[in-house]
């Protein structure tokens, strides 16, 4: 099933979600009680700023895996490369935030304001429905971040340790022709 949605452009993948979201909110629309839109926002304004930290997590990473890599660099092209795949990769970090906060000010503006209508339950329950599903693969995302830079650090210490083995046959064999 991976495999599947890897095949499937992710704008046509975003369209997908929005139209999901806007047939969620047109649902909301046509109901004759829709406060329970309202009331459901409790628990989900507490899973958004979850999920925003989670996203501030692997912003943190990014910046973690640029700073290794730009040490390890031996010229500025490599440096160069890495900071532009960390910059679009952090663009979607920031975009997930941005969009995963926008119901929790939704609802803050309708519920300061208070206007709890029907217009509002729908607009409400369309953004929330789709900022969920554009969270649900978040946390893979962010361990997926972690094993990569685990392994990357284990590589490059058993590459050190093979380098320093190779180091010491050298000098043992360069003692032994003086011999």
């Amino acid at each position: 099933m991976n495999g599947l949605l890897n095949r499937i452009s992710p704008n046509t993948k975003n369209l997908c979600v929005f139209i999901a979201g806007g047939a969620v909110g047109l649902f909301v629309f046509r109901q004759d009680k829709f406060n329970f839109v309202f009331k459901l926002m409790d628990g989900f304004i507490s899973y958004f700023g979850i999920m925003s930290s989670v996203s501030f997590a692997i912003l943190a990473v990014l910046m973690q895996q640029f700073d290794r890599k730009s040490l390890n660099a031996q010229c500025v092209s490599e440096i160069k490369n890495e900071a532009i795949d960390v910059a679009k990769e952090m663009n979607v970090e920031v975009w997930r935030i941005v969009f995963m906060l926008l119901p929790v000010l939704a609802y803050f503006m309708m519920s300061f304001f208070n206007e709890y209508n029907r217009f509002g339950a729908s607009l409400l329950a369309s953004i929330t429905f789709s900022a969920i599903v554009f969270s649900i693969f978040l946390p893979f995302k962010y361990v997926s971040f972690i094993r990569l830079q685990l392994i990357k650090v284990v590589e490059k210490k058993e590459d050190e340790d093979a380098q320093k083995k190779i180091k010491n046959a050298d000098e043992l064999l360069e003692d032994l022709k003086d011999d």
